[in-house]
């Protein structure tokens, strides 16, 4: 898959040289025309740059995907694959496979950073990777948070920066924020991961909404619609965080909850909890030149490639001898 970034730097490229020629094109009728022509070419030049932006998005969606399977080695002990998938619909799946035994391998979780009287400031996933050691080469968003509304692309809250609050609990053994939810919690200590149980006995715990998987059965889901949906599971001594695209249809229409537990069970998850989904499912990657890549198709405000602030995040390091 191509990344956000250079399909919305096409997309931006596109939208201009269009608004740029309409420019050109109205002043020629303002000249013809005088000041009753300005209005028109203005209009003229904000309709192009919208036109143009569109058409390249929904012009790009179908590039987006080369819609073949992919195995990335990430670093050792963590892989990635890229699944296309046609039954019941299209869904393209990310799933991150991450060796419990692999020397060196640490998690880390967002540290709190109190805004508006809240303990955590909105950012990115693809930052939050950025921000961490080289060794850190994954990174998947995390809880589900509050305060939240995505009405249009200038109308959604939170932005960078602004405070937010988990649902269930999250953090480290001494940073740790949020009421307990539904217990469908994973912690850790180290390299060693437990689903359920007691924060209090790990490092750190991250809180989804519901189990999908416990002791190696499915756990009953109310009926949703298909949607973009992140889950962590645990295989053996195999960690897996899976991101199913949605919310495009005819390309990346998404899963229901209970697919969503199919589909944890054929990878051989023997725990599995639901994380934050829709506009919020983001899988970063670090690029051999450093810089981090969101692999999946990542929407917010209902624009295809623009990558959501959250609240929290998950990443995967793995430090050298």
């Amino acid at each position: 898959m191509r990344s956000s970034t250079e399909i919305a730097l096409v997309c931006l490229i596109v939208a201009s040289a269009a608004g740029t020629v309409a420019w050109l094109l109205a002043k020629q009728r303002h000249r013809r025309f005088g000041s009753v022509g300005l209005p028109f070419a203005m209009l003229a030049a904000l309709g192009a740059v919208t036109a143009g932006s569109w058409a390249c998005v929904l012009l790009g969606l179908p590039l987006a995907y080369d819609r073949t399977g992919t195995t990335r080695q990430v670093a050792p002990g963590v892989l990635y694959r890229r699944l296309f998938l046609t039954r019941p619909r299209p869904h393209p799946v990310h799933v991150l496979e991450v060796g419990l035994d692999t020397p060196g391998l640490r998690l880390v979780l967002t540290a709190a950073r109190p805004a508006d009287g809240r303990p955590y400031a909105a950012a990115t996933t693809s930052t939050f990777l950025g921000q961490q050691r080289a060794s850190c080469v994954a990174a998947i968003n995390a809880s589900f948070f509050f305060p939240f509304h995505s009405s249009a692309p200038w109308d959604y809250y939170p932005r960078v920066g602004d405070g937010v609050d988990v649902l269930g609990r999250y953090g480290t053994r001494n940073d740790r924020h949020g009421q307990a939810w539904h217990g469908a919690r994973m912690n850790f200590a180290g390299s060693r991961v437990a689903f359920g149980g007691a924060p209090s006995k790990y490092d750190g715990t991250i809180e989804g909404r519901r189990w999908l998987v416990r002791d190696g059965r499915r756990v009953a889901a109310p009926a949703t619609r298909p949607y973009s949906r992140m889950a962590l599971g645990l295989s053996d001594r195999t960690l897996l965080a899976v991101a199913v695209d949605g919310k495009i249809d005819r390309l990346a229409e998404g899963l229901t909850l209970a697919e969503l537990t199919a589909l944890m069970l054929e990878l051989g998850a023997d725990h599995a909890i639901e994380l934050d989904g829709g506009g919020s499912v983001t899988l970063a990657l670090r690029r051999r030149d450093g810089a981090p890549e969101v692999v999946n198709l990542v929407s917010h405000t209902r624009v295809p490639f623009l990558e959501r602030p959250v609240a929290t995040h998950l990443g995967i390091c793995v430090d050298g001898p």
